[in-house]
């Protein structure tokens, strides 16, 4: 099981995998998806600063920019990072849509969180073992406002 949930920017992103590891979820079952048009929007928001703490980004593994065809590039950290990275690399033409759909998430819900990430917002996805880890990931997740948060089958 996995649970996603949508954050309208990168703001809360500290906090929300500050709490996350500090739930007791493993760097690798955390994953970061967003646009590179929003590391330009927070570094014009902040110039002083990539909009990004690095102790939270830094907890998390494998991170890197991606270019997704059909979708553009985006920055990916976690087990997402080597799924979609994994695709491109197969030489695959896939688009963020079927790479989302083949993490669990419904069609209708990826191609919203493809919209909706085109312009700024920021999906972060929790793999859970049991029942128990999925409740606790989607209370940090609402604790956290994220919107649209649910879950997709294993």
């Amino acid at each position: 099981m996995t649970v996603f949930g949508i954050f309208p920017d990168c703001g809360r992103m500290d906090h929300v995998l500050g709490t996350l590891r500090n739930a007791g979820f493993r760097s690798s079952d955390v994953s970061v998806l967003f646009s590179n048009k929003t590391v330009r929007s927070a570094s014009a928001a902040a110039p002083e600063s990539s909009g990004f703490e690095e102790s939270a980004f830094g907890w998390l593994s494998g991170i890197g920019a991606l270019s997704i065809p059909g979708s553009g590039p985006f920055i990916a950290a976690g087990p997402i990072m080597g799924l979609l990275g994994g695709i491109g690399l197969q030489g695959e033409s896939m688009d963020l849509v079927p790479g989302l759909m083949s993490l669990g998430v419904p069609e209708y819900e990826a191609r919203s969180c493809e919209r909706r990430m085109r312009a700024g917002a920021v999906l972060v996805s929790v793999h859970c073992q049991s029942e128990e880890w999925e409740r606790r990931a989607r209370s940090v997740l609402e604790e956290h406002a994220a919107e649209d948060v649910s879950g997709g089958g294993d």
